[in-house]
C-alpha cells in the first residue's frame, strides 16, 4: 500500500525517529507511534498495523499474490480492529476519531481497490459486455473519489485518481 500516508503511518514514524537515531529501539519508537496517535485505541491499533505489516511481509518476501493476501478474512479482521479502536475513544478527545477515520480511509481504498481489479477482470473477459461488473467498478471508484475529499492526504491521490498510474488499468475508462 505504497504511498499513502493512512496506510504508512508507522513506516514514515519509524523513519523519521531512525534518521534521528538509527540506534534507537524500533519497537519502542513503535509502541510510541500507537500510544501517541491513538491514545486509549492505542490496542487494537497496535494489532491492526501489526496486521498489515504481516500481510505486507507476505507480499513482498513470500512472493504471495494480493489478491490471496488481501481476502475477505484479512479485511474482516482489520475492520474488526478498527470497530474495536472506534469503541475504545469513544469518550475520549475528538483528535484521536480524526485519525481512525483517516486510517480507516486508507483501509477503505485498499478494500475498494481489490474488489476493482476483480470487477475490471470480469468486464475484461466479456470484453466489456458485463455490464453489471462496469457499474459495480464506476461505484467503487465513486467511493475513492469521495473518500479523497472526505481525507484529501489519505491516499497520494496523483498517483492513483482514476486513470493514473498504476489504477489506470482498473478504471472502467481504459479497460482494454
Amino acid at each position: 500500500i505504497w504511498e499513502h500516508w493512512a496506510n504508512q503511518g508507522p513506516h514514515y514514524y519509524m523513519l523519521a525517529q531512525m534518521a534521528w537515531n538509527p540506534y534507537a529501539d524500533g519497537p519502542a519508537i513503535l509502541d510510541d507511534y500507537y500510544r501517541r496517535a491513538f491514545g486509549p485505541a492505542y490496542e487494537p491499533m497496535k494489532a491492526y498495523w501489526t496486521l498489515l505489516e504481516d500481510a505486507a511481509e507476505n507480499i513482498i518476501f513470500n512472493e504471495q499474490p494480493q489478491a490471496e493476501v488481501w481476502n475477505a478474512a484479512f479485511f474482516d479482521r482489520a475492520y474488526g480492529y478498527m470497530d474495536q479502536a472506534d469503541r475504545a475513544v469513544a469518550n475520549a478527545p475528538a483528535i484521536y476519531a480524526d485519525r481512525l477515520a483517516f486510517v480507516r480511509a486508507g483501509l477503505d481504498y485498499t478494500r475498494l481497490i481489490m474488489e476493482t481489479r476483480v470487477l475490471m477482470a470480469r468486464l475484461r473477459e466479456s470484453k466489456g459486455a458485463d455490464t453489471a461488473a462496469e457499474a459495480a467498478a464506476r461505484a467503487n471508484w465513486d467511493r475513492i473519489i469521495q473518500i479523497n475529499k472526505d481525507h484529501p492526504t489519505a491516499v497520494n491521490w496523483t498517483y492513483v485518481g482514476p486513470g493514473r498510474g498504476n489504477t489506470r488499468s482498473i478504471h472502467p475508462d481504459h479497460y482494454k
